[in-house]
């Protein structure tokens, strides 16, 4: 999977959320293709309860609305956050390999900070230098974005702080 963010802060609060590390490393990547995804960083409101055929509607728009909250929940990290990814895990791996739908991919929103994330179903090979090209590739690296910065180190009373600049 490549995991990605729409922003650099929303990255690295991503990163900064399971990596003690005072800096992390971040790249802007342009898509070579289009790709389908699966959109659910604004699911739609309900409808109404009095509107013709809406009880399916409400329990499917429900079930996404359950299953976001939980993709965009915090893991503790604790031993148990092998356990606490296994729902959204499963439900992944079927919009993956098996859902009628052939997406290869899901928006969602960041536990950390509300911004949006992308967790993409390619591996190392579709993702590839600038230059370069392949049958496989998905996303290209865009020259010149790499950065190395610093990032908040979560504390154990759960503040946050700047580390160097």
């Amino acid at each position: 999977m490549f995991y990605g963010s729409a922003d650099v802060e929303t990255a690295v609060a991503e990163i900064s959320a399971h990596d003690p590390r005072p800096y992390a490393a971040v790249a802007a990547f342009e898509l070579v293709r289009p790709v389908p995804v699966i959109d659910l960083s604004a699911i739609p409101a309900s409808p109404r309860a009095f509107v013709r055929d809406s009880a399916t509607l409400l329990q499917q728009v429900d079930f996404i609305r359950s299953f976001t909250a939980d993709l965009s929940q915090p893991v503790a990290l604790d031993g148990g956050e092998h356990t606490a990814y296994v729902p959204t895990q499963v439900l992944t791996e079927y919009f993956r390999w098996l859902s009628p739908l052939h997406v290869e991919g899901i928006v969602f929103r960041s536990a950390q900070n509300g911004g949006v994330n992308y967790a993409l179903f390619t591996g190392p090979e579709g993702c590839v230098d600038a230059a370069a090209d392949g049958p496989d590739a998905m996303l290209r690296l865009q020259p010149g974005t790499e950065l190395v910065v610093a990032r908040a180190i979560r504390e154990k009373c759960g503040e946050q702080r700047q580390v160097g600049t």
